[in-house]
């Protein structure tokens, strides 16, 4: 027999010998297939993921893990993403202190976003919505995010240009302020491409990625400035 019935998002705590000693249901029905991501906001671990409802809306909740167990899921942003199939497209969070960002990908009437909200009390309550990309470009979304500071993040995604895939890069400030979109390299659209990972490193951005070159697969890494942004 194969099992059947939805996905649903767990945690369990385990200790150094090994040992579960706590586990948790954190949502009963969520996307199958997008990666979730979850950081530490002042000792408090906070998760985003892809959930799915009834009426296969999926867009993005967020749960924090409080004294009493993981909080109730609430939805980051109404986008209204309905599609009867997982996307294989989830968000990513990041967290120095109370602050925390999170991009997410959307596809919601047929309009691909790169979408982005901050927080400043470790997740309970977020402001406005910021759309990362540009009207001109198609994202296919892939995102990552690293926070530079209390007030700026740099989001990274695949936009595609002519029917050609390039890693994107864009610093976005608290109040909405965004840096150029930068181009630092060429990616495959196919989904072994995965997701491009990005880390701040000694005034350095450093992006790792997966390519495809004549039909060879290899990981690939380059550095971009950080005063580029």
């Amino acid at each position: 027999m194969h099992p059947s019935g939805p996905m649903s998002l767990r945690s369990a705590i385990i200790n150094s010998k090994g040992k579960i000693v706590k586990e948790y249901e954190i949502d009963n029905k969520v996307c199958d297939c997008c990666q979730t991501s979850i950081t530490i906001s002042n000792g408090i671990p906070v998760v985003v993921y892809r959930d799915r409802s009834d009426q296969e809306i999926r867009d993005i909740s967020i749960s924090r893990l409080e004294k009493d167990g993981w909080s109730k899921p609430v939805t980051l942003n109404d986008d209204g993403w309905k599609i009867y199939g997982c996307p294989v497209n989830g968000p990513s969070i990041e967290s120095l202190g109370n602050n925390i960002a999170v991009a997410w990908f959307t596809l919601s009437n047929g309009v691909p976003l790169i979408n982005l909200k901050h927080s400043i009390n470790g997740g309970k309550t977020f402001g406005k919505l910021i759309k990362v990309n540009e009207d001109y470009s198609k994202p296919m979304g892939r995102i990552d995010l690293e926070m530079l500071d209390d007030s700026s993040v740099i989001v990274s995604w695949i936009d595609v240009y002519d029917g050609k895939g390039k890693i994107a890069l864009r610093k976005i400030e608290i109040d909405g302020k965004k840096g150029d979109i930068i181009n630092p390299a060429a990616i495959s659209i196919k989904r072994i491409s995965g997701f491009p990972q990005i880390e701040s490193l000694n005034e350095n951005l450093i992006v790792s990625y997966t390519n495809e070159v004549e039909s060879i697969k290899r990981i690939e890494s380059l550095k971009v400035p950080l005063k580029m942004f």
